[in-house]
Order: C-alpha cells, then sequence, then structure tokens
C-alpha cells in the first residue's frame, strides 16, 4: 500500500530509490510540444484554394 502512495505522489515520483530509474534522469527525454521547422508552413495556416482560382488557370 505504502509503494501506491509513492507511485501517485508526483514528489516522490521525481525522487526515485531505483538506481535505473536515477539514471534516466539524467537524460531527461524532450519535450513533448511540437517544433515547427524553419521554411515550413502550418498546414492549418494555408487557406483551401477558392473555386475561381482553379478555373482562371485554365
Amino acid at each position: 500500500m505504502l509503494r501506491l502512495v509513492e507511485v501517485a505522489d508526483p514528489v516522490a515520483s521525481e525522487r526515485p530509490d531505483d538506481p535505473e530509474e536515477i539514471d534516466d534522469l539524467d537524460d531527461p527525454e524532450p519535450p513533448m510540444t511540437p517544433v515547427p521547422i524553419e521554411g515550413t508552413p502550418d498546414p492549418e495556416l494555408i487557406p483551401p484554394p477558392l473555386p475561381w482560382s482553379r478555373t482562371s488557370e485554365t
């Protein structure tokens, strides 16, 4: 029961007693936030093509 309390406690999970878990803290995983690439427009910012723009090309 005490082990379940340690796992649920965020402060306890930051200071694990397992040496293998402590080694993992030396190499933190990168954040999961998306990083935009230079020169690549966001697909959500690109407006859909207008119907009359297609007909004017022909």
